[in-house]
């Protein structure tokens, strides 16, 4: 992540560079998107657990889900 723009990547592919024009959605403050849509939409998640991981080499930073 840079500023506003996020990308990312699934097995060395990056699959979504996306740069956020929304101010109500700022990446700068903390803010976390599971399949953000918009206002109405109905998602379902669970067993979702965050966890803060070290930067390495970079500034970048990679993050994995298992399960």
């Amino acid at each position: 992540m840079q500023g506003e723009r996020l990308r990312i990547w699934l097995n060395g592919v990056k699959i979504n560079d996306f740069t956020n024009r929304d101010p109500a959605r700022s990446l700068l403050q903390g803010y976390v998107g599971i399949q953000n849509h918009g206002e109405g939409d109905e998602v379902s998640f669970r067993d979702i657990r965050v966890k803060d991981l070290p930067a390495k080499g970079g500034g970048h930073h990679q993050h994995h889900h298992d399960g």
